[in-house]
């Protein structure tokens, strides 16, 4: 069976305060510095707590280029996002969320969830690898950065 859908949900425990991981969540700017695969992230849109952000990844030897429009509802501690349709997109869809909950007065949990539907039909066993190295690897940069107070580069 193949399938386009990559979807899943992964979370990690921080050792910086909520404010200091929501500061580094929403700095779309930095994320091709320590980011996998992401080699560019450009906001062209920002209306209150809307956010217009396009990205390119290198995926394998492709290079993927789409744009979300992104909600921020730093109260909630929570970043949501879907396709920007308005605008030409490598991919079909996704849309996700970022979640950061305080966890004690000096830590936070931090909470990632995706689905994307590339286009591309691969493997059911290939899309669930890629599942399953992407999220891990997103989450574990998100937190080398935000407890490096921003020094942790991607190699």
């Amino acid at each position: 069976m193949c399938s386009s859908d990559l979807q899943g949900v992964a979370m990690i425990l921080v050792n910086k305060p909520r404010n200091e991981a929501w500061r580094h969540i929403i700095d779309y700017a930095a994320w091709p510095q320590f980011m996998p695969k992401i080699t560019k992230a450009t906001v062209y849109k920002q209306d209150g707590d809307q956010v217009g952000v396009e990205f390119s990844l290198k995926i394998m030897f492709k290079d993927i280029t789409f744009s979300t429009m992104r909600t921020h509802s730093p109260l909630a501690g929570c970043v949501t996002w879907v396709m920007d349709r308005s605008r030409a997109n490598d991919i079909v869809d996704t849309q996700g969320a970022w979640m950061v909950k305080a966890h004690g007065a000096d830590k936070s949990i931090l909470i990632y969830t995706v689905k994307v539907d590339s286009g591309f039909k691969v493997p059911k066993t290939v899309q669930e690898w890629l599942a399953g190295r992407d999220m891990p690897g997103a989450l574990r940069a998100m937190k080398m950065r935000v407890e490096t107070n921003g020094a942790y580069i991607k190699s």
